[in-house]
């Protein structure tokens, strides 16, 4: 019994140990490597940004001289076609400088259904905003 009790403690010790250094080996050996910070890109500057905004005025000037579809004329499409009332229109240009008009809606049976809407200028095809457009429009300023 007694050399019984003595194997009982030797398997145990090796048990303990082989966990122990396992669990140390896991420890160190296994340890994620930390991906270097993501670098933010630098704000633009005060000038930066008065440059690119002129030369995006610039660009939807020249661009809106082009349109042929007066704003009253979008709305009434976008209306009849999404069966809304408009209670606001902007020209906006996208970011390949193809102008669009935007058309925003009340719908719905009650009323109470908001959407934006594109009507395209060039098709009078109307298309519904999806939400990336709408948040990405967001920070973007309407002509």
């Amino acid at each position: 019994m007694h050399y019984f009790m003595k194997m009982v403690a030797v398997v145990a010790t090796v048990v303990g140990l082989t966990v122990v250094s396992g669990s140390a080996f896991s420890q160190g050996g296994d340890k994620p490597k930390q991906e270097p910070p993501k670098t933010q890109p630098k704000p633009m500057d005060k000038e930066a940004k008065e440059k690119a905004r002129a030369e995006h005025m610039a660009a939807f000037a020249k661009a809106f001289a082009t349109l042929k579809m007066p704003l009253t004329e979008a709305v009434g499409i976008a209306e009849k076609d999404r069966k809304g009332k408009a209670h606001g229109a902007d020209v906006d240009m996208t970011k390949d400088g193809k102008l669009r008009i935007e058309v925003r809606l009340l719908s719905g049976e009650k009323g109470d259904k908001w959407e934006e809407v594109y009507v395209d200028p060039a098709t009078k095809v109307v298309t519904v905003a999806d939400k990336h457009d709408e948040d990405e429009d967001e920070g973007e300023e309407h002509h």
